[in-house]
């Protein structure tokens, strides 16, 4: 990998943590979430403040990037080491793990509508209507009972005939 650049630390072959080496002093960890982002939701962005006053001579700053899932991690990695980001040229490695917390700090906007649950329906599980279906077929009001009587079964048959359950 003569013309690769960064660190690659093959140590944790589960991490999901991404150093950043050689990042603009000036750049934010919303810049950061931002540019990082698109690759996959984030668990975690971190900047290392310099604290004294060698660090800050440097001129540079370091931080890291925790997505999710070491998938995402690798495509933002093949994607933007050696890249300029704000006039530095970012090196990236793998960092020492770190916990994943139970949801992300940050979801990219093109994810963000398959990872919320759809709204209400009124049906059973949840069901919900195809789109192309959504105006053809009877609508039941969320919060109401389930007919029990024999006549308006007829009703909820045709519209659980023609829904899909989302499973998250």
């Amino acid at each position: 990998m003569p013309d690769e650049k960064g660190s690659f630390d093959s140590g944790d072959p589960n991490t999901t943590n991404i150093y950043l080496g050689n990042i603009n002093p000036k750049i934010t960890e919303q810049q950061l979430m931002e540019v990082f982002g698109k690759y996959g939701p984030l668990a975690s962005i971190k900047i290392m403040w310099p604290r004294s006053d060698e660090e800050k001579l440097r001129g540079r700053n370091c931080g890291f990037v925790a997505f999710m899932n070491r998938k995402d991690g690798d495509r933002a990695m093949k994607a933007l080491n050696g890249k300029d980001i704000l006039g530095y040229e970012m090196k990236l490695g793998w960092g020492k793990g770190v916990p994943i917390p139970p949801f992300p700090i940050y979801i990219p906007p093109a994810l963000l509508s398959l990872a919320q649950p759809p709204p209400p329906s009124g049906l059973p599980f949840n069901a919900q209507p195809h789109p192309k279906d959504r105006n053809k077929i009877p609508r039941m009001r969320p919060n109401e009972p389930y007919p029990m009587n024999p006549e308006d079964m007829e009703k909820v048959e045709k519209v659980i005939n023609q829904t899909g359950i989302r499973f998250l």
